[in-house]
């Protein structure tokens, strides 16, 4: 009822859908971030109060059976739905209380040659990559001391992780290896999504034009491939720096460098998931988004399929990730990093080549 009451209100505040929908799910998540938060690090305990997830977990259902916290939650709710109610009265029909813009000044940054204008494109999506990716592993630098305080505490539970593959859970190193090891995943999907909207461009005729310029076909897709290849860079340094500030912030011991070691430790991946996707822009458009996916999600879930049934060792080595040493617990695998590298950079310039010599879909 609180969700259904925020987004009536913000279908009030905003003329269109989009930014109304975006900021009902915004809250959303902050809602449950400050949740997370808050069963994580004792001291920030008090959060539970500013989310409904929260006062939920207060109410402790069937176990304390407190009516207070619903309460509130109620009171919260009935707010937000009267002021639902009194901003429908008051904006006009296909309107909003937030006016729509008539027309804005004309943004010429960044549009003087292709690789400018590949950066300017791939920045909103980074920002809000960067705000998914970095509030998560900023959760994980705050519940780091209490999650390997607990398994220090409970040596049954540590021996249970230790036979699944997580040996070092309990320390704060770790902890921070095992998570960054999925970091592959979400970066790996941004690569594969910027080079699926390259080929959206392209579908839509949006390239046309540009296309039709003194620009190489190599050019347009290699800058589109740094500009993607640079922001994935950004957000793992992001996730490193974020875990490294949350961990810190609970009085945890976590030097900077072993973080960005840890992320950047990765990056093969994220490289070679990018080289799957730019190989199928050249020469399987159509199944981009798919193909780009295989190194990341494709291999972490082989990895997972292949221990869990006791797979032959050939069948788990398949995967980028059998080869990801658990770094900053330990040292980087130079040799599998650079194999993987070197992937990357065959597919890529297999791709480039595929794009060169196919047509556009216009």
């Amino acid at each position: 009822m609180f969700f259904a009451a925020v987004a009536g209100l913000t279908a009030q505040i905003f003329p269109a859908r989009s930014p109304a929908t975006g900021t009902a799910v915004a809250v959303l998540g902050l809602g449950l971030l400050a949740r997370m938060i808050g069963d994580g690090v004792a001291t920030l305990g008090w959060l539970h109060w500013l989310s409904p997830f929260g006062l939920l977990a207060l109410s402790g259902p069937y176990v304390q059976n407190r009516v207070a916290p619903l309460l509130l939650l109620a009171a919260v709710t009935a707010v937000v739905t009267a002021a639902a109610l009194v901003a429908a009265g008051r904006r006009d029909v296909q309107g909003g209380l937030i006016p729509e813009a008539a027309g804005r000044r004309p943004r010429t940054r960044l549009l003087a040659s292709v690789e400018t204008f590949a950066i300017r494109r791939m920045l909103r999506p980074l920002t809000g990559w960067m705000l998914g990716v970095g509030a998560y592993y900023l959760l994980i630098g705050l519940t780091a001391v209490s999650v390997t305080d607990f398994l220090s505490d409970n040596p049954v539970l540590a021996g249970e992780a230790a036979q699944a593959g997580f040996d070092e859970l309990g320390s704060i190193a770790g902890f921070a290896a095992t998570l960054f090891a999925i970091l592959a995943l979400p970066v790996g999907g941004f690569t594969a999504a910027r080079m699926s909207a390259f080929l959206g461009a392209e579908n839509d005729r949006r390239l046309t034009l540009l296309a039709s310029q003194p620009v190489t076909r190599i050019r347009l897709l290699a800058a589109e491939t740094a500009a993607t290849a640079a922001a994935a860079t950004v957000l793992v340094t992001g996730a490193g720096l974020l875990t490294w500030a949350g961990v810190t912030a609970t009085g945890g011991k976590f030097a900077v460098d072993a973080a960005l070691r840890g992320s950047w430790n990765v990056l093969p991946i994220v490289l070679l998931s990018l080289g799957a996707a730019v190989f199928a822009v050249g020469w399987a458009p159509r199944w981009a988004g798919l193909i780009g996916g295989l190194p990341g999600i494709g291999g972490f879930l082989l990895l997972i399929l292949a221990e869990s049934i006791a797979a032959p060792p050939w069948v788990r080595d398949i995967s980028p990730f059998a080869h990801v040493a658990p770094v900053p617990l330990t040292d980087v695998d130079p040799v599998a990093s650079a194999v993987m590298l070197a992937a990357a950079v065959v597919l890529i310039g297999a791709g480039l080549g595929g794009y060169r010599r196919r047509d556009l879909r216009s």
